[in-house]
C-alpha cells in the first residue's frame, strides 16, 4: 500500500522522468516511510516496554534536539529555540482508538500531569540560563496547546509521552539546521570553548547536559526542597 500512494505521488509530481528513474525515487520514498514507522512505532514501543517492566523510573526526560523548515533538507535556517512537551491534548480523532484510550486513562489515573508541569517549567529556567534560548514556536491550538503563557511548554499526544509509564518531559531544544547550531554539532564534543559566528561556545552536548542538570536543580528547589523536613528541627 505504501509502495502504491508514494509511487503515485511520484507519478505525478515527474510525469516526464523515465521509468527506471521513477522508480528508484519511489524506493527511496518507500524505505524512508518504512524507517520512519519503524522509529516511530516499534522503537518507541520497545523502549516503552523497557522502562515500564525493567527501568521503572520516577521521571522520564525524553533527549532530543529540533529543526525546522520540513521537507527542505538542504538549506540552513537562522531560528532557533526551545519546545518542551508533556502528554495532553489528545484530539477528537484519535480518542477514537481504542488503544488511544487505554494510554489516556493510563496516565489520567497515574495523575502525573502536575508533576510534568513543575519538572517542565524547571526545565525551562535552566536552559533559558545556560543556553538563552527563546521559544521554537509560539501556537495556540491544534495537536499542541501552551500550557501557560510563556510558550516554551505545550501540551502534546506524542508516542513517547503517552506509552512511557509515570512523569514523561519530552526535550525538543536547537534547531539541528540552523547555521549555528549546525557547525557546532559537526565539531563534536571537545573542552573548553570555539569560536562560532563571533561567539565562544562550549561543546553543544555538554552545554545539552548542563541544561539539563540545571533544569532538574531549578525543579527540586522549586517543588521538592521546600517539602523536605528539616532534620535540624524537632
Amino acid at each position: 500500500q505504501a509502495r502504491d500512494e508514494v509511487g503515485a505521488i511520484g507519478d505525478s509530481r515527474f510525469p516526464d522522468m523515465p521509468e527506471l528513474f521513477r522508480d528508484a525515487v519511489t524506493e527511496d520514498a518507500v524505505r524512508k516511510r518504512a524507517a520512519m514507522r519503524f522509529y516511530r512505532t516499534a522503537e518507541i514501543a520497545a523502549r516503552a516496554d523497557k522502562l515500564n517492566h525493567e527501568i521503572k523510573p520516577d521521571l522520564t526526560l525524553c533527549i532530543h534536539f529540533n529543526a525546522t523548515g520540513y521537507g527542505d533538507e538542504r538549506d540552513l535556517y537562522d531560528e532557533n529555540g526551545l519546545a518542551i512537551f508533556i502528554y495532553g491534548n489528545v484530539m477528537k480523532g484519535e480518542v477514537a482508538s481504542d488503544e488511544q484510550k487505554y494510554f489516556m486513562l493510563s496516565k489520567l489515573f497515574e495523575q502525573t500531569h502536575e508533576t510534568e508541569v513543575r519538572v517542565a517549567k524547571g526545565m525551562q529556567k535552566g536552559w533559558q540560563a545556560v543556553a538563552g534560548l527563546e521559544p521554537a514556536y509560539r501556537v495556540k491550538g491544534g495537536n499542541m496547546v501552551p500550557v501557560d503563557e510563556d510558550a516554551y511548554i505545550y501540551a502534546r499526544n506524542l508516542a513517547a509521552n503517552r506509552q512511557y509509564q509515570g512523569p514523561v518531559v519530552f526535550l525538543e531544544p536547537y534547531f539541528m539546521n540552523n547555521r549555528t547550531i549546525y557547525q557546532r554539532i559537526q565539531a563534536g564534543d571537545y573542552e573548553g570553548e570555539k569560536k562560532f559566528d563571533h561567539q565562544w561556545l562550549p561543546s553543544i552536548f555538554r552545554e545539552y547536559v548542563t541544561a539539563v542538570k540545571a533544569g532538574l536543580l531549578a525543579y527540586w528547589k522549586a517543588s521538592v526542597a521546600p517539602h523536605r523536613p528539616n532534620p535540624g528541627v524537632p
